[in-house]
């Protein structure tokens, strides 16, 4: 009989990232742990490492037949929790065992959770937990009291977030067994390190049991643990709660709102019958609370949303590695017009120039066109300097005259003339990276798209106290909340590093000549078309940018970008004759994209209302509770705020300080007052019907000063 057709009795998953030094000790006590048993076993190494662990690993499988290794590249390695997964996948046996290699975790526990899994009786479990929080059970191998007070709150805050967790007294061990078939692998979406989380928050019907261990101190190197990944952690355990809301700290919202859904002909019948017996007084402040409850509710809905898209590429890696660059270029085939439009921007416009002509891609492929007005004659003198010093015949200037003084007549100006099959736009001020040219057609081949959408990234946080949060909206913007809407088939473009093929743009008509937000509404347009839209993002290749140099210049950029997105849903309801029909799903989203102005200038006047009045209007509890919830989401975005700056600040290589978190609490609320006064300024410009273009100013504050010469 050949015996490697039958599957063992255990799979034992061992995660590695350079732990050349633990994988011969763990492979010969495992190896000696079942020595004294019947039991048949494999041990498979899933390895991240860059240095000779898996060296060791195959050195071992010459003496250990049941040592299987998957070694993964580079691009592959997404975490410990994704490494696990893929171990689980592999693994032969209907029980694994998933254990560190750091020899902390005492093989001889793994026969305890063996016979625990196994055994008939009332209380049969499907997954058991060696914890270090039960009786003769003892953390004590931890290496110092911090790390044991970053276990313990981890573990509360486990618990408090998501209620499953409460299964076991020690969520946050790396060691435990679990049958493979009761696992929703669909659904498991690990971020970091913490996989047992993630296991007991998507799979409700998990039966677990604890058994103890001892955990031992660490023989040869030292843990991977960091803040790094205490923030990837934070952001793991928000991801869960938001997109398992019923299971989650939020199905405190989600429940009662379902069971009035359910049961609303009772609720209503209720109603009905205590209205009859209550005076016109208490009618009035029935009314009043009514109101109150329904516009929260609204509130929460749309906050508990933002949230999510805004976390959207964070909770699958598999997601993340589909949007990032492509690893390797497509031979160039695609031919690019760059446009540069320009209006008083003598003091950038050089570097910019400059860099998109050091763009490697052949030069007989590209083209780039400075369009600027004929009266401004600053920024036309600073552009024809550096094209006389490149000297290149394929980087032209060209003058426009006549109104409206606006972007969409520069990019409609620059349409009628260019020669090349793709055209795509920098602004005045931006530094894109050389091989954008590359990622662009190779996506545009391998996926045959009409239009893609590539990273834009302010860089100057630390340029004031509100550079912060915009850098962090275009951080979250690009790198997620995109990748959300290309899904669903309607993308607001970005206004840069945005490519489309030339002859659909001619075909759709060109840019909107009165549009303040052109980007977002040739976006909407070809989506509402049919068009296919791909969203790109990677740090690297993301085009770099600088916050508005004033709060003046910030509050008339969000302005403009909000009144844009109005004029978009008001010439949407003119022409909704001419347009394909959408699904219900995708024009209920394209009406939320367009009416997310009116949305945030509401809040800008119901917010502190509903605060004030929570606290001095005598209300129901359970209405007060909901009235001041929404305040307590935006407490949600704040640390969502905060994870993605540790996130932007770890990227981009940026200095990263504590007094930061201090920075965002103290200035979040500010920030949000002025994006919703920008809102509500944009709805009484369109009221008055005030489209003009008020420009934004740019000073390089983004580039280094070794660039600015």
């Amino acid at each position: 009989m050949d015996t490697k057709s039958i599957a063992p009795h255990i799979s034992v998953i061992l995660p590695t990232f350079n732990e050349r030094n633990n994988v011969g000790p763990i492979t010969e006590e495992i190896t000696t742990v079942f020595a004294s048993t019947s039991l048949t076993y494999e041990i498979i190494f899933v390895d991240d490492s860059s240095d000779e662990t898996p060296d060791a690993i195959r050195s071992m499988q010459q003496e250990y037949t049941q040592v299987r290794l998957i070694h993964r590249l580079p691009y592959e390695r997404t975490g410990l929790g994704t490494a696990i997964l893929e171990g689980i996948k592999a693994a032969n046996a209907p029980v694994v065992c998933v254990m560190d290699s750091d020899l902390q975790h005492p093989p001889a526990t793994i026969l305890s959770m063996y016979d625990r899994i196994m055994q008939d009786s009332s209380v049969e479990c499907n997954m058991v937990v060696a914890s270090r929080m039960i009786e003769t059970g003892s953390a004590d191998g931890l290496s110092n009291q911090y790390r044991h007070i970053v276990s313990n709150a981890s573990r509360l805050l486990a618990w408090f977030t998501l209620p499953l967790t409460q299964k076991t007294t020690d969520p946050m061990t790396g060691f435990f067994m679990v049958r493979k078939d009761v696992l929703p692998y669909q659904t498991l979406q690990p971020i970091g390190f913490k996989i047992l989380v993630e296991m007991m928050a998507r799979t409700q019907a998990l039966r677990v049991a604890d058994v103890p261990f001892v955990m031992r101190k660490r023989a040869h190197d030292v843990s991977k643990a960091s803040l790094k990944e205490g923030f990837r952690y934070l952001r793991h355990l928000l991801t869960l709660a938001l997109t398992t809301p019923r299971h989650s700290i939020f199905k405190y919202i989600f429940v009662p709102l379902s069971a009035l859904h359910t049961n609303r002909s009772l609720v209503a019948a209720i109603l009905a019958f205590s209205f009859v017996f209550i005076s016109l007084e208490s009618l009035a402040v029935n009314a009043f609370e009514v109101v109150l409850l329904g516009i929260s509710l609204l509130l929460i809905v749309q906050l508990l949303y933002t949230l999510y898209i805004l976390i959207y590429a964070w909770d699958n890696p598999e997601r993340i590695a589909q949007n990032a660059s492509p690893k390797s270029f497509k031979a160039p085939y695609h031919s690019f017009t760059a446009v540069i439009p320009a209006l008083n921007e003598a003091e950038v416009i050089p570097h910019t120039i400059r860099a998109v002509a050091n763009i490697k891609y052949p030069e007989y492929l590209k083209e780039t066109l400075v369009v600027l007005r004929d009266t401004d004659t600053d920024t036309i003198r600073a552009a024809t300097k550096v094209l006389d010093e490149l000297n290149r015949p394929n980087i032209k200037i060209k003058l426009i005259s006549g109104e409206p003084y606006n972007k969409p007549h520069h990019l409609n100006a620059a349409l009628q003339i260019a020669t090349k099959d793709i055209i795509c736009i920098f602004d005045a001020e931006d530094e894109p990276h050389h091989e954008i040219y590359d990622v662009v057609n190779t996506v545009m081949l391998r996926d045959q798209a009409d239009v893609v959408q590539c990273g834009v990234q302010l860089m100057n946080f630390e340029s004031n106290w509100y550079s912060l949060f915009n850098v962090l909206e275009y951080f979250l913007w690009f790198g997620s909340a995109l990748h959300f809407y290309e899904r669903q088939g309607i993308v607001p473009l970005g206004g840069n590093t945005v490519f489309f093929k030339t002859q659909l743009v001619r075909q759709h008509g060109g840019w909107d000549l009165e549009g303040l937000t052109e980007d977002a509404e040739i976006g909407i347009r070809m989506s509402s078309h049919g068009a296919k839209i791909r969203v790109v993002y990677d740090p690297k290749h993301a085009t770099q940018e600088e916050t508005p140099p004033t709060l003046q210049s910030f509050i008339k950029q969000r302005t403009r970008w909000s009144q844009g997105f109005l004029q978009i849903l008001a010439k949407r309801r003119a022409l909704r004759k001419e347009l394909p029909a959408l699904t219900f799903k995708r024009e209920l989203l394209t009406l939320y994209i367009l009416g997310w102005p009116r949305i945030h200038a509401f809040m800008f006047l119901y917010i502190p209302i509903a605060f004030i009045l929570s606290f001095f209007v005598k209300m129901h509890l359970a209405i007060t509770i909901i009235t001041i919830m929404p305040m307590l989401l935006l407490g949600v975005y704040l640390v969502v705020q905060n994870i993605a700056l540790y996130e932007f600040t770890t990227i981009y290589r940026k200095r990263w300080r504590p007094q930061l978190i201090l920075k965002t609490i103290v200035w979040f609320f500010p920030y949000q007052f002025i994006l919703s006064l920008s809102s509500f300024r944009a709805m009484v410009r369109q009221f008055k019907q005030q489209t003009s273009w008020e420009k934004t100013e740019h000073v390089n504050a983004h580039r280094l000063p070794a660039e600015i010469v």
